[in-house]
């Protein structure tokens, strides 16, 4: 998850870590999901928080798979 499109400005910034709230916040124009996840993960019973990770990159999902934080985590933030 980057602040701005990488593709389009190769100065955006890597986002490790952030919330509901600050992601909305943000307005990101171009997001690697739907925008309605961002709903869905604050009304979820189950899920807290969700991860993005380079699928392209095999390594990166076995590691992600053992609980590892190698994307981009966003996490709910309940009202």
């Amino acid at each position: 998850l980057f602040d701005r499109d990488p593709k389009q400005d190769t100065g955006a910034q890597f986002i490790a870590e952030i919330s509901t709230r600050d992601l909305r916040q943000r307005q990101i124009e171009t997001l690697p999901f739907e925008r309605i996840l961002i709903d869905l993960l604050d009304r979820a019973r189950l899920v807290k928080q969700i991860q993005i990770i380079d699928g392209h990159t095999p390594e990166l999902i076995d590691a992600a798979l053992r609980g590892e934080h190698v994307g981009s985590v966003i996490y709910a933030e309940r009202s």
